[in-house]
């Protein structure tokens, strides 16, 4: 036994209609010539292992191929409420024994027509009245008319209306002008003199009532029609109508976004196309249903790209957005829709591998565009080319595996069709993209390409690709989870028609951003780059809820503190803004802070668990939020000051900013600082987005790693003068009897650049506890001087505060308790 390995060139993972080709093409040879071929993807090209050679496979598919039946007769554009149609006739008179199973599907449908054929007809014929060639209505039609219960109704309810109400004249006279119109469109075989007589007529009160309850009557057969044919079909064309359509428990229809409205798209029924691409490839009216002259060469051109001169005209719907046509889509000014007949043919045989094992999926949660294998809700991020498109349709997420599998595989993966988050089903692409982080989809998958249903020309629907997104794993993945539902509040908000654009970009940065961090393993960014993004993006949103927009979703959410972990670079930085970060008055025998520093940059509700303060459905105006992200060195002043003012308001003299333990600033640190060898934007935007971090949850293992190795440490420290002004800003005494009050004028005099005065007092504040200092006189420029205020923000830890004191006066030891 021989097997043959095939790569199909024409069988690629984008566009959709290639990728759903490859699945025709395992599903045909499985159930048809070699159940036990096997497929996967390689190189960006479908293979098939099977025990059909070349030739063989391409005979099998031009002499023994049966096609599916693939019919939607709840579509006017199906063929079947049309005399002669060009794609249905063909195959329903046909005698050759491989369309046997399309004439047993029609024969089902025609079974379930017959009242919906004559509620169309009757429409047609009311419409006929208005029409000024030949296709004016003629005496079938109007005996059509006679016949029909709709006149009889159309009378009766405008009988009912005048005798139940105390009408005047004019109105009386209304109702019988609409009585008069009605007979005219059931008898008259004048036509229409000109546009403008047959426009008046479809203006009338009368026509437009008759003709609504036709169609009224055509909807409400049309919707049973569904129901019964879910109810009454079985074989073949059954799996069309189960791929097309899924019923939820109310007997509603939903619509799966991978086939339009039922198989149709706009103008465009898929399923009629669908049969008049076999009637390119087949003589259906042939004894044995041969193959065409040229369909062995398009065939060649549909598998392995060989070229060939017999592609035709022809649309392809939403699966091919590059083969569709128009307006600069050619070497001219203009191209045309030019397809291979097998392309779609097999195309559409693909689509039946998402038979509505989808019902599966449907939960409470789920939206209509979600009732598909590998469904989620759609959203305009994640991908270069995001823009403002109306994708209500939602994104469909594709599968590519490497390993070969059989076609029982394939259908069971897509069966499954589960994409989980915990216990609850991904509906959104960011809860795919952590679904697909934690190995929550069937093993084997390595990467998903991302379609999204985009509405571009008028409202025809494209699948346009989106990207691909990598199945790997990412250990700290599970941090996205800190954010799933303020994301989501922001999401409905950014949605809103009336929310500004500020709010839409800032919202769609963040989303980039959590894409970014969750999909791309291969940028060239450092992961923790990546995360750090990701705080960057969150903090913008908070910037634009300072100034009112979107305060319903609430500040940051609490982070946990594996968040130090996963955006850690080792840099000076970081360090810094962890030890702001996590400064407060105090911290409780729980680990919470008291009074965090992030009340000096939110209005917020004091407690352990943050909520903004609101007044009057607005931010309050709190006389503590002092720091602006405009003025970063200033901000931090500014706390300076208004946590001295605060104090003293307490009754203390101090400056009552404590690290958490073992996140203290070191005085090395603190130089790189002063001498402005930092990113300053990047420290302060750190320190305000890592205020939200559960302080209380922080531990030893979470702080290791941002410890400055020795290596790397430079010993150089801050000068004397700054170290003098940093202990007479302590938060607590120095051995718990020394008590260095602090002076509020001394950041103000930083801040205006007299530096000397601020020394003087400094001086003289450590000398009345005792402390000598060696420093007699000071001076620095007003940038260093504010650089020297700014500084004061961070609190040093236990050893730094024990080291700045030995420093000026050796004299003694110094034991700080902070």
């Amino acid at each position: 036994m021989k097997l043959h390995h095939h790569t199909f060139a024409g069988c690629t993972p984008t566009p959709l209609a290639n990728y759903l080709k490859a699945l025709g093409i395992i599903r045909i040879v499985a159930e048809q010539f070699d159940p036990e071929c096997r497929g996967w993807w390689e190189n960006e090209q479908f293979q098939l292992l099977s025990l059909l050679s070349r030739d063989e496979l391409e005979q099998a598919f031009l002499e023994k191929y049966e096609p599916t039946p693939l019919l939607s007769p709840w579509n006017k554009g199906c063929g079947f409420f049309k005399n002669n149609d060009p794609g249905l006739n063909p195959l329903e008179t046909s005698t050759a024994p491989r369309f046997r199973k399309f004439r047993e599907g029609v024969l089902a449908a025609r079974v379930l027509l017959q009242e919906i054929s004559t509620a169309d007809a009757t429409i047609r014929a009311i419409k006929a009245s208005t029409k000024r060639d030949s296709s004016f209505q003629n005496d079938t039609q109007r005996l059509l008319l006679s016949n029909s219960p709709i006149p009889l109704e159309a009378i009766s309810k405008i009988e009912a209306e005048m005798n139940t109400m105390d009408l005047a004249k004019d109105a009386i006279a209304k109702y019988r002008h609409e009585l008069d119109v009605i007979s005219r469109v059931l008898k008259s075989t004048e036509k229409p003199v000109s546009s403008q007589d047959a426009n008046k007529l479809k203006e009338e009160p009368g026509y437009k009532r008759l003709l609504a309850i036709a169609e009224r009557r055509f909807k409400l057969l049309k919707e049973s029609l569904i129901f019964n044919c879910r109810r009454t079909w079985r074989g073949p064309h059954a799996q069309w109508l189960a791929s097309a359509v899924v019923l939820d428990d109310q007997g509603n229809t939903i619509w799966p976004s991978l086939l339009g409205t039922g198989g149709n798209d706009g103008n465009l029924d898929f399923t009629n196309n669908w049969m008049q691409r076999l009637g390119q490839v087949f003589q259906i009216n042939s004894e044995a249903g041969s193959p065409t002259v040229s369909a062995a060469r398009l065939l060649k051109w549909s598998f392995w790209r060989t070229p060939t001169c017999d592609l035709s005209t022809g649309a392809i719907g939403q699966f091919q957005p590059g083969a569709s046509g128009g307006i600069n889509s050619s070497t001219g000014a203009e191209g045309h829709s030019v397809v291979d007949p097998w392309d779609f043919i097999l195309m559409m045989e693909g689509v039946l591998i998402f038979s509505s094992r989808a019902t599966r999926r449907l939960s409470p949660n789920d939206l209509i565009c979600a009732s598909a294998p590998f469904a989620v809700r759609a959203h305009a991020a994640g991908y270069a080319s995001a823009g403002a498109e109306n994708a209500q349709r939602g994104e469909q997420w594709m599968p590519i595996w490497r390993g070969p599998s059989n076609y029982a595989d394939i259908s069971s993966l897509f069966a499954e069709s589960r994409v989980q988050l915990g216990r609850q089903p991904a509906s959104r692409p960011l809860d795919a993209a952590r679904a697909i982080c934690r190995l929550g989809i069937s093993r084997g998958v390595s990467h998903f390409n991302r379609f999204g249903y985009l509405e571009r020309n008028g409202q025809s629907t494209f699948a346009v690709s989106l990207g691909r997104i990598r199945v790997n794993t990412n250990r700290f993945e599970h941090l996205i989870d800190d954010l799933a539902s303020w994301l989501e509040r922001l999401q409905r908000q950014a949605r809103d028609n009336f929310s500004p654009t500020s709010l839409r970009v800032a919202e769609r940065s963040l989303m980039d951003a959590v894409f970014e961090v969750l999909t791309n393993s291969d940028s060239v960014q450092p992961r923790s780059t990546q995360w750090q993004s990701v705080l960057y993006a969150c903090l913008e949103i908070e910037g634009l809820q300072r100034d009112g927009i979107a305060i319903e979703s609430g500040p940051i959410p609490p982070l946990r503190p594996e968040w130090l972990s996963a955006i850690n670079d080792n840099s000076v930085e970081l360090r810094l803004a962890v030890a702001m970060a996590s400064a407060a008055s105090e911290y409780d025998r729980q680990g919470y802070p008291v009074d965090s520093i992030r009340h000096h940059w939110l209005p917020l509700v004091p407690g352990r668990f943050p909520k903004f303060n609101k007044s009057e459905k607005k931010l309050a105006k709190d006389p503590r939020v002092v720091m602006t992200g405009r003025d970063l060195l200033g901000d931090c002043a500014a706390v300076v000051e208004r946590r001295i003012i605060d104090a003293e308001k307490s009754g203390k003299r101090s400056l009552p900013l404590v690290p958490h333990r073992n996140c203290g600033a070191s005085l090395d640190d603190i130089h790189q600082f002063i001498i402005g060898a930092v990113d300053d934007r990047k420290l302060f935007s750190l320190a305000r987005a890592l205020m939200a971090v559960q302080w209380n949850q922080v531990r030893k293992e979470h702080i290791r790693s941002l410890e400055t190795p020795p290596q790397h440490r430079t010993g150089i420290l801050p000068d004397d003068s700054w170290l003098m002004l940093r202990l007479v800003h302590l938060p607590r005494s120095l051995n718990g009897d020394r008590i260095v009050p602090v002076e509020s004028s001394v950041t103000r005099l930083l801040r205006s650049g007299q530096s000397t005065r601020a020394i003087e007092i400094a001086k003289r504040r450590l000398q009345s506890v005792g402390i000598k200092s060696p420093v007699s006189f000071g001076y620095v420029n007003q940038t260093t001087a504010q650089r020297w205020a700014a500084a004061l923000v961070f609190p040093l830890s236990q050893g730094s505060f024990q080291r700045a004191a030995e420093i000026i006066d050796p004299r003694i030891k110094v034991h700080t308790h902070v």
